[in-house]
Order: C-alpha cells, then structure tokens, then sequence
C-alpha cells in the first residue's frame, strides 16, 4: 500500500479492524463448535448430568441430538 493510498484509507481502518475481528471470531467459534474432542466433552458431560439425574433419558438425548447436529453443520436444525 503506497503512502498516499495508505493516507486516503486511514479512515476505514477501524471498519477494516472490526471486519477482521468478526472474521477470527468466527473462525474461534466455528472451530470450537466443530472440534472432535470439544463435541465429545459435551457428550460425555450429557452423559453424566444423565447419570446424575439433573437430565432425564429425553433431555439427554435431545441435547445429544443437538452436539451431533452440530458437529454435521446442520445449523438450522441445530437450535
């Protein structure tokens, strides 16, 4: 970038600053939520909550439904 084109630009910095933000952000999250051993954490965590009795037979089963859909990228029918 030149200095006069970098002078003309400066004052999109921020907008740019914010767009790369959401971009890493986005990235984060979509690796977190796809992650094998995070996906597998939040099975056995169910499991357990289930085991316990703070989840009935149902609700961890839905909630396994929702980690697996999750780790397919069914997004929509994810929520």
């Amino acid at each position: 970038m030149g200095l006069i084109s970098g002078i003309v630009t400066l004052p999109l910095a921020p907008v740019r600053m914010v767009l790369w933000l959401g971009e890493v952000v986005s990235e984060q999250v979509d690796a977190q939520t796809r992650d094998p051993a995070a996906l597998r954490r939040q099975v056995e965590e169910i499991d357990e909550k289930a085991e316990s009795g703070e989840l009935s037979g149902d609700q961890a089963r839905a909630a396994q439904r929702r980690v697996l859909r999750r780790a397919v990228g069914r997004r929509g029918e994810a929520e």
